[in-house]
């Protein structure tokens, strides 16, 4: 594919060209496969990809797959070793560098609840190990790390993603540090008639004003709706030029929640916080059936009392499992 903007065309990779008024780059972001880790390149070390028809197809080859090892302990990791270890008959091993999964959303903490939560289901847990490659004749047999070796039938890569802003980049749009498309807050690139959104698209940091890693789908839709509007003239801008990050997952059982600046976070940045930690039930009064534990941990400004940030955590109320959907059920996908 590839992207004219003098002749303002846009060809694809069949061949097809179409013209344009106004271009909607949604390209958005694509995993990080890291250069320097042998193996990488051997059957069964899959990524996690936005394709359906990709997905499908590593869901069907992970099938036969009794050991399994997931490289990176961030959502995408943690939520694949928790859903692979619904099967009792698999060891799944994830693997994260730093000291605690899910690190960048939650404080220690948190993260050692849904460490918890994760082992309890039969998930062996590593922090702290350094994965130095993986092994195997054609196909992924073991995973060499700075802890040991472990037998491996198949391996996930899940170390991050980046903007996918190669078409953007070979047309000569301007691209920010990070590699995403350098966009103003109504979401219009250098070219004046080529908008960005999603995790293509430069994000801001709510708290700092800097560039900001988040790649949220609901941060894509106020992008997509802003950009909408200013398709032929200016109409919305992005409240306050950004947006803060809300994150939220299951491991184990385990909700997980958190918006704007974790303490860990916000101490890391220099900034002089006061803390509040809350636990309660989800019913009142608390003795009613199925009552829940919640914990919070609200964040502040010790100066301006000025609210940065939470995180909540509460079991999930079971429900059935179901190993396939029910008769009658349609699949919508987008």
């Amino acid at each position: 594919m590839s992207l004219d903007l003098e002749a303002k065309t846009l060809r694809t990779a069949s061949g097809s060209e179409y013209s344009f008024d106004k271009l909607v780059l949604a390209t958005g972001s694509e995993p990080v496969v890291p250069k320097d880790l042998p193996g990488t390149d051997l059957d069964n070390v899959f990524t996690i990809r936005k394709s359906y028809a990709y997905l499908t197809e590593v869901h069907r080859r992970l099938a036969d797959c009794r050991d399994i090892v997931i490289i990176g302990g961030g959502f995408i990791g943690a939520e694949m070793a928790d859903e692979l270890a619904r099967r009792e008959d698999r060891n799944i091993t994830l693997i994260e560098i730093m000291g605690h999964c899910l690190w960048q959303s939650f404080d220690p903490e948190f993260c050692e609840m849904g460490e918890k939560a994760l082992a309890e289901k039969g998930v062996k847990v590593l922090t702290g190990t350094k994965v130095l490659g993986i092994t195997g004749d054609r196909k992924v047999e073991a995973v060499e790390t700075s802890d040991g070796r472990f037998k491996a039938d198949a391996v996930v890569l899940a170390v991050g993603a980046r903007p996918n802003t190669a078409l953007a980049a070979e047309a000569g749009l301007r691209l920010t540090p990070r590699g995403a498309d350098a966009v103003d807050s109504g979401m219009r690139t250098s070219h004046p008639d080529v908008l960005a959104v999603g995790h293509c698209a430069a994000k801001t940091d709510f708290f700092s004003g800097g560039e900001s890693p988040v790649m949220l789908a609901s941060v894509a839709t106020i992008e997509a709706r802003t950009a909408g509007a200013n398709l032929y003239s200016v109409k919305a801008m992005l409240p306050g030029g950004s947006t803060p990050g809300a994150f939220s997952t299951v491991v184990g059982g385990l909700a997980l929640g958190s918006a704007g600046l974790t303490e860990t976070e916000a101490r890391r940045r220099g900034i002089d916080v006061t803390v509040g930690l809350g636990e309660s039930v989800d019913r009142h009064p608390g003795t009613l059936p199925g009552a829940r534990p919640i914990k919070v941990k609200l964040v502040f400004s010790a100066m301006s009392g000025e609210l940065l940030g939470d995180i909540l955590c509460s079991p999930r109320r079971r429900r059935p499992i179901r190993s396939s959907p029910p008769p009658g059920t349609t699949w919508a996908t987008s």
